[in-house]
C-alpha cells in the first residue's frame, strides 16, 4: 500500500497545523498506515524529533528535501537508500543505519572560534612557495562564529546535480579543463559534468562545474525548500575542515594519513599519467582511485564531514583576496561588486599534490571556469531547532 494523493494532502495539512509535532504522531493523526506510511511521501521541510519511533517505517522514494532530522533515529527505518535526502539537516544525535550513506545531508557545525591561516613553519615544512601561495595563507588570525551553521556531509554528487539539471531543464555548457588520455592536461570541448573524461557514477562528486553553476544549484535548493541554502564561506569551510585541530591536516601534520582520509594524487594517478613518483608531486600510497572516488569512501573528520580534503576542490562564496589583511573576522564572506572576480576554492582534489592538501591551502579561479577537479558542497546558516 502506498500513499494516495489524498493521503499525502491529509498528512501535509496536519504537518502545517502542528509543525513541531513528531512525524510519526502526525502520521497517526492523518490516518496513515504505519507499516508503509511514508512510501513516496512528500516530506519536504518536515521536522522529525528524538521522540519519533521510526522502527520499520518505509521511506522508499520519499522526498525529504530540506527536512530537519536532528535527533531522529533511523537505524531501523526502511528504504532510506531510495529516498531523496538532499538538503536534509542532521546533527550528532541523528542516527542512521550503519550501512547507509545518507547522501545530501548537512551536518551541524557548532559555534566557536579558530585561527585561520597557516604559520611560516608549516609552509616551510610543506615547501609552499611564499609568493602567491604562501602569502595568500597569511596573516594568521582569529575568526569567531557566534552561531553554528550546517555544512554538507559530502560534496554534491553527480546524482544530485543530475536531479537539478533535469528539474530546471537547464543546459550546462560543455568544455572543461581535464586530463585527456594520451594527451595530458588540456581544455576539452567534450568534457562536462556528466562526462568529465573519466568514469563516474551517481555517488561520485560532481565535477566540471563553475562557481556560477554551483551557485545556481544552491539557489535552486533554496527555492525548492524555502530555506537559505548557499555555498559555504571560506572561513566556514576552513573551520569545518579543521574540526578543532591546529595541524596542517585534520588528521595531523603528516602526509601519510591521506591514505585513510583523502583521495589525492598518489601512485594510482601517477600510473595513469605515466609520471615519475616525485614525493612533492604524488603521495606515496596507492588508493586505487586515479580520479574521483565515491563520496564517503575515506574516513571523516571529527565533525563527521567526508572528503573535506581531496576528491574535489570546493567552491566557496568568497571573492579571491590575495591575503587575509582585509577579510572578515566573523566568518562571513569576502565580497566584491566585480562579477568577474576570481572565486575561492578549497580542499585540494584527486589531483592534489601534497602541499595543497592542507586545511589552510587556498586556490582561486574565474567564476565561469570549469575543471574536472572542481566541485562544491552546500551550506546554510540555519541554527539547530530546539527539540
Amino acid at each position: 500500500m502506498t500513499l494516495s494523493p489524498e493521503q499525502v494532502r491529509s498528512f501535509l495539512a496536519v504537518l502545517d497545523a502542528a509543525p513541531s509535532t513528531g512525524i510519526v504522531e502526525l502520521a497517526r493523526r492523518a490516518g496513515l498506515p504505519p507499516a508503509r506510511a511514508f512510501r513516496w511521501a512528500v516530506l519536504r521541510g518536515a521536522r522529525f524529533t528524538k521522540d519519533d519511533a521510526l522502527n520499520d517505517y518505509d521511506f522508499t522514494g520519499a522526498d525529504f528535501m530540506g527536512a530537519d532530522v536532528t535527533g531522529a533515529d533511523f537505524r531501523k527505518a526502511i528504504g532510506l537508500d531510495k529516498a531523496n535526502l538532499t538538503g536534509v539537516l542532521q546533527d550528532h544525535t541523528t542516527r542512521w543505519a550503519a550501512n547507509l550513506r545518507p547522501i545530501g545531508t548537512l551536518v551541524f557545525i557548532p559555534p566557536g572560534r579558530f585561527l585561520m591561516g597557516t604559520t611560516k613553519a608549516e609552509r616551510r615544512r610543506e615547501k609552499v612557495p611564499e609568493k602567491d601561495w604562501g602569502d595568500s595563507e597569511s596573516p594568521r588570525h582569529e575568526v569567531s562564529f557566534a552561531q553554528g551553521f550546517f555544512l554538507g556531509r559530502y560534496p554534491v554528487t553527480v546524482g544530485e546535480f543530475r536531479r537539478f539539471v533535469a528539474e530546471n531543464g537547464c543546459v550546462i555548457p560543455k568544455g572543461a579543463y581535464t586530463y585527456v588520455a594520451g594527451k595530458g592536461w588540456e581544455q576539452s570541448d567534450a568534457a562536462d559534468w556528466s562526462d568529465p573524461g573519466f568514469p563516474q557514477d551517481d555517488h561520485h562528486p560532481v565535477t566540471c562545474v563553475s562557481h556560477e553553476d554551483a551557485t545556481a544549484y544552491t539557489d535552486w535548493l533554496a527555492r525548492r525548500t524555502g530555506q537559505p541554502y548557499r555555498l559555504p564561506t571560506e572561513a566556514e569551510w576552513e573551520y569545518a575542515c579543521r574540526a578543532g585541530t591546529k595541524t596542517a591536516r585534520f588528521w595531523g601534520d603528516n602526509r601519510e594519513g591521506a591514505a585513510e582520509y583523502a583521495n589525492v594524487a598518489d601512485r594510482s594517478l601517477a600510473t595513469v599519467t605515466k609520471e615519475e613518483s616525485d614525493p612533492e608531486r604524488f603521495f606515496s600510497h596507492d588508493d586505487g582511485y586515479p580520479f574521483t572516488s565515491p563520496v564517503g569512501t575515506f574516513r571523516p573528520n571529527t565533525f563527521g564531514l567526508f572528503d573535506m580534503l581531496g576528491n574535489v576542490w570546493e567552491w566557496c562564496q568568497d571573492a579571491w583576496s590575495p591575503n587575509y589583511k582585509n577579510t572578515p573576522k566573523d566568518g562571513t564572506a569576502y565580497t566584491t561588486t566585480n562579477s568577474d572576480a576570481s572565486r575561492v576554492l578549497r580542499g585540494g582534489a584527486w589531483g592534489g599534490v601534497p602541499r595543497v592538501v592542507r586545511a589552510g591551502a587556498r586556490f582561486w579561479d574565474g567564476p565561469r571556469f570549469r575543471d574536472s577537479r572542481f566541485g562544491f558542497r552546500v551550506a546554510t546558516a540555519l541554527p539547530p531547532l530546539e527539540s
